[in-house]
């Protein structure tokens, strides 16, 4: 799945989107947006994006500790795959307990 993918999903009918993906493990690949490591609060996450714009949902996926090293490998328009805990969307579409696939 792509995060335009989920973009469309969620523009046809968020709360269809929502039950289809609630409690469920999904895969979203995208563009690296931002990459944020803030060890001393225990916050690791990374927002994906689609090639949308601006007004588009993006992806919030959050790590665990153990992927400190991989996430700080990342850049700024990298391509990356993500794959975690459906957990519902407000500004973002947010997955936790993430795993880096790619």
């Amino acid at each position: 799945m792509t995060v335009d993918g989920l973009n469309a999903a969620f523009r046809a009918d968020s709360a269809a989107a929502h039950s289809r993906l609630a409690g469920k493990i999904i895969a979203v690949s995208g563009t690296v947006e931002k990459v944020v490591i803030k060890e001393h609060l225990e916050i690791r996450y990374i927002i994906l994006a689609g090639g949308g714009g601006e007004s588009q949902l993006r992806v919030r996926g959050t790590f665990g500790r153990e992927y400190r090293p991989e996430l700080s490998k990342l850049s700024t328009g990298q391509q990356a795959t993500i794959k975690g805990a459906y957990q519902g969307f407000e500004r973002n579409i947010l997955l936790e307990r993430c795993e880096l696939i790619a």
